[in-house]
């Protein structure tokens, strides 16, 4: 394959894998990146690599993600089979890519999901899909306001997540159950799960979804009584939101620290 299709190849892959994991807001994707990602493979030049994702934190999973997803898709059409140099090239493009994001990142996490996903059985990857199978089915539920429908959904997300070593999974397992534990008005028992997708988020580098749950965490902490810790929660928030340009969401923010600061 020349670099040429291979990178038409990957940003379609990268589009398809933003199709079904990532929360919005999504990353732009450009053949650009994908192309500069391909020089810096065959030379393999990791430093390179390491500045072309820390410049570019919220790409960094979904592109690393790609081409698993990519190598993965055609196991499941019969276009490839397992072990092939088809797969084995994805394969080595996605480690070579999470090696670059854990230096870029202080992370330990983009490698080791990488490495996990290349090495699942049939069965694993079933559970992958059944995980994200899951996870459409608790944001169908809280669209429909069936919050105990859509926690349990969320919670079968996480469970499923959590052995195959994928972690942009188990983020979103947990978001998804810290998110239906606070429309439930169970605030104290969302604080943790809400806190764990956090991290998760962060170490991933997932700004979005961060922004998201931290969002949710400032409420579930509200709500259970936390105040100081609420306090340090909207500072971070406050924070992150003028970073990403969300001044509707910035000025909410405001507002609710200057409530908690008059109590």
């Amino acid at each position: 394959m020349t670099r040429s299709i291979f990178v038409l190849a990957l940003v379609f892959a990268l589009c398809v894998s933003l199709a079904l994991r990532a929360p919005e807001p999504r990353v732009q994707v450009d053949a650009a990146l994908a192309e500069r990602f391909e020089a810096l493979f065959e030379a393999k030049d990791h430093a390179g690599a390491v500045t072309l994702f820390a410049g570019r934190p919220d790409v960094a999973l979904p592109f690393v993600d790609s081409f698993l997803e990519g190598s993965l898709a055609k196991l499941e059409d019969g276009s490839d089979q397992p072990g092939s140099a088809a797969q084995k090239a994805m394969h080595e493009r996605a480690l070579f890519g999470a090696r670059a994001a854990d230096e870029a990142f202080s992370s330990v996490l983009f490698l080791d999901y990488a490495a996990s996903f290349s090495g699942w059985s049939t069965e694993q990857r079933a559970n992958f899909r059944a995980g994200q199978k899951a996870f459409g089915e608790h944001r169908a539920a809280m669209k429909a306001k069936d919050f105990e429908t859509a926690l349990g959904h969320a919670r079968q997300c996480r469970d499923l997540a959590g052995p195959l070593g994928d972690w942009w999974g188990m983020a979103m397992g947990l978001g998804g159950e810290g998110a239906a534990l606070l429309a439930l008005g169970r605030h104290a028992e969302a604080t943790a799960p809400l806190a764990r997708a956090r991290l998760l988020n962060h170490s991933l580098r997932l700004g979005g979804a961060e922004y998201v749950t931290l969002h949710a965490l400032v409420h579930a902490s509200i709500g259970a009584g936390q105040t100081e810790r609420a306090k340090v929660l909207l500072d971070q928030a406050i924070a992150m939101a003028d970073k990403r340009g969300e001044e509707a969401g910035a000025k909410a923010l405001r507002e609710r620290a200057a409530e908690l600061a008059a109590k």
